[in-house]
């Protein structure tokens, strides 16, 4: 069994027909209680395998791949699309997607963030499978932080590889967030992650490949702010031609 930081596992998502199985839930809840990733695993597998109609039996990726089963963070050796970032919450993401409705009624084109994908990225991982290294470099960061308050600044852009990608600048308690992102790098530089290519300069991205009709500045930004408890850190995958950002960790503070 291995076993894993206090607070790693945030959700665990069952076969619908498990609900009449109350032992087998008790069982994964206590095993992921005690940090037993696989011991959850194994009892899932084997309640599965045994009530399939498929005669091979299914492996731990199969399940997870069909979404059968999926508990997070835990799976050795699967490897996933990762970002740590600050998330925004459902009334001040309404606040930036209509200034990015203002971008968009002045650009001619663009890919522009869904409603719902908007955060404030604090480290991109890319692909790595070691989840549980991650989640204990964010316990670290934000061992001593407290709660600060941020706000949506002034829209803005800038150039990289030829295409133009657009945002809004945040303001507020920027040196609690800066040093929160510090304690992030060097936790996991600690862990065996190389240190970030990008100097952090907060913001909230609306769109990439913009090309912009009118000046940006004119684009009204919501009077918004909101106060930050928590990072948190999300898998990212492409369903459907659409980005999709699935939290995987939350550390609180």
């Amino acid at each position: 069994c291995d076993m894993f930081p206090a607070g790693t596992f945030r959700r665990i998502l069952l076969p619908e027909n498990l609900g009449s199985e109350p032992l087998i839930r008790l069982a994964v809840a206590n095993n992921l209680l005690r940090g037993c990733a696989f011991g959850a695993f194994n009892i899932l597998r084997s309640y599965y395998n045994k009530h399939s109609e498929n005669s091979k039996e299914e492996t731990y990726t199969n399940l997870r791949k069909k979404r059968i089963i999926w508990t997070t963070p835990f799976e050795k050796g699967i490897s996933m699309r990762l970002f740590i970032a600050v998330p925004l919450p459902k009334d001040v993401q309404r606040a930036v997607y209509t200034a990015e409705e203002g971008l968009r009624s002045m650009s001619s084109a663009g890919r522009f963030v869904p409603f719902g994908n908007h955060h404030i990225t604090l480290r991109f991982l890319g692909e790595s499978s070691a989840l549980a290294d991650i989640a204990a470099a964010m316990h670290e960061a934000v061992k001593d932080a407290r709660p600060f308050v941020l706000r949506l600044g002034a829209p803005g852009s800038f150039t990289h590889g030829g295409a133009r990608t657009s945002f809004l600048s945040v303001t507020g308690d920027l040196d609690e967030l800066n040093r929160i992102h510090e304690m992030l790098e060097s936790a996991l530089f600690e862990y065996g992650f190389a240190g970030g290519k990008v100097r952090f300069t907060p913001h909230i991205t609306l769109a990439r490949a913009v090309e912009l009709s009118g000046d940006i500045s004119r684009v009204r930004v919501p009077n918004a702010g909101f106060t930050v408890r928590s990072i948190v850190l999300f898998e990212s995958t492409n369903e459907n031609g659409r980005m999709v950002y699935t939290p995987v960790h939350t550390e609180t503070f």
